[in-house]
């Protein structure tokens, strides 16, 4: 019993026997007479190894590599250190301690409304 044909498999035939007849009909260059010599004089001229990623067509795909490797570092972090939590610690403080802070406390506050009540009605906040 013969399965039915996937629609993909026919168009693969197809899209090869396109290339196939394609093929056929391109006729390649006749190649000149001092090939072998630019060939090998191309083979010889001293290129440094890195040269090759400064053409234009490589620059741009190593400089997006470089880029996305940059931004996925600084999107993962350091995964292995986590912040330490930030609780607000409370000091006991000895009664007259205490007092001499909340003294400071309402004179700094007393400061504050006269400062803002000296300053331009445009200028407060």
């Amino acid at each position: 019993m013969k399965s039915p044909i996937d629609p993909r498999e026919e168009a693969l035939e197809a899209a090869k026997r396109s290339v196939d007849g394609a093929l056929e009909l391109w006729e390649a260059p006749a190649v000149s007479g001092d090939f072998d010599r630019r060939l090998y004089r191309r083979i010889e001229q001293d290129a440094r190894w890195w040269s090759f990623l400064f053409r234009p067509q490589r620059l741009v795909p190593a400089g997006v590599a470089a880029a996305a490797v940059i931004a996925a570092g600084i999107w993962l972090g350091q995964p292995g250190i986590t912040p330490a939590p930030r609780t607000a610690s409370v000091e006991a403080l000895p009664p007259e301690q205490a007092e001499d802070a909340l003294h400071e406390m309402q004179m700094l506050e007393e400061f504050n409304r006269l400062v803002r009540s000296d300053l331009p009605a445009d200028r407060k906040m």
